[in-house]
């Protein structure tokens, strides 16, 4: 706890305060150790600063928005980077694959994964690899499913995921983390009435940190930051 003049801040309060900037918690603090004084409270806690009402201006912080360009479609999927906050990954039904810096509008990069048809281009999922930074898997609502590794390139996908016979569409698909073996694996579950689910092994060199610090300046060539920049 603190001592703020003639009141006492409990821990509960000076928690609420470390949410605020500096500026504004100045404003909150000093309007509720005036509404103290005229109600003669000698400790402030959490409740006491709610009782308070303080100015919503300077206690409820207007959040800030960006707004990415646009897909041609309903997006299906977002996700961020395990790795690097401010690196995001959408999918869409328009067929495309976006990464987006979110501190820019424009995609750093965009994919099109190699569907048969335009027909069947459009996209149920993407997600991003839990063990590499460079790695992520994307899945199209007509059936189909890819890893992309830009640590080998950034034109098209390593991998297409073998999904049995006479697959249907996919709904959904989700990395899991790499064993204790090393490997890791995707599962992909299907859309269509018959509704399976599989579960898809990847080889080694997709499931572990591939060369160290080569990989880390790899993906800050590749997203335009470093990871302390994150």
């Amino acid at each position: 706890w603190g001592a703020r003049g003639a009141v006492v801040w409990r821990i509960s309060a000076l928690q609420l305060m470390d949410n605020l900037n500096q500026a504004n918690r100045a404003v909150v603090e000093a309007h509720v150790e005036k509404y103290c004084q005229s109600q003669g409270v000698k400790e402030v806690t959490a409740e006491v600063v709610f009782r308070s009402s303080p100015p919503e201006d300077k206690w409820l912080e207007v959040p800030k928005v960006a707004e990415l360009e646009c897909h041609a479609g309903p997006v299906t999927a977002l996700q961020f980077s395990p790795f690097f906050r401010k690196i995001l990954l959408s999918a869409s039904t328009d067929g495309s694959v976006k990464v987006f810096d979110v501190l820019q509008a424009r995609p750093i990069h965009v994919f099109c994964p190699p569907v048969p048809s335009l027909s069947q281009s459009a996209l149920s999922g993407a997600c991003w690899a839990p063990c590499r930074r460079l790695v992520f898997a994307v899945a199209a609502q007509r059936g189909g499913a890819w890893v992309y590794d830009l640590m080998q390139t950034t034109h098209q996908p390593v991998v297409s995921l073998p999904l049995g016979t006479n697959p249907g569409g996919v709904g959904s698909i989700q990395y899991n983390r790499a064993s204790r073996s090393g490997q890791s694996a995707i599962a992909v579950g299907e859309s269509s009435s018959s509704g399976r689910v599989w579960v898809v092994r990847l080889p080694h060199k997709l499931s572990q940190p591939e060369g160290g610090r080569e990989e880390e300046r790899a993906a800050s060539t590749i997203f335009r930051q470093t990871e302390a920049s994150n």
